[in-house]
């Protein structure tokens, strides 16, 4: 059994979301296809509002390109 340890990996760029929010970039951005890849980018974003249910409306403005420009 290999262990991975979040110290070898790359860091996060929205690290108050954790690792799986970053995997599901990462993955979103690796789509090629511009329309499924804005659909898997508003899922995200569903998620993140979910994760963070305080902020309603905080991400009511937010796009692809303001998750991935880090």
């Amino acid at each position: 059994m290999d262990l991975q340890y979040n110290t070898d990996k790359k860091s996060l760029a929205i690290p108050e979301y954790g690792r799986h929010v970053q995997n599901m970039i990462d993955h979103a951005l690796s789509i090629e296809d511009k329309d499924k890849r804005n659909h898997a980018a508003k899922e995200i974003i569903k998620v993140m509002k979910t994760l963070n249910s305080k902020g309603k409306d905080r991400f009511a403005d937010v796009s692809f390109t303001s998750l991935v420009s880090y």
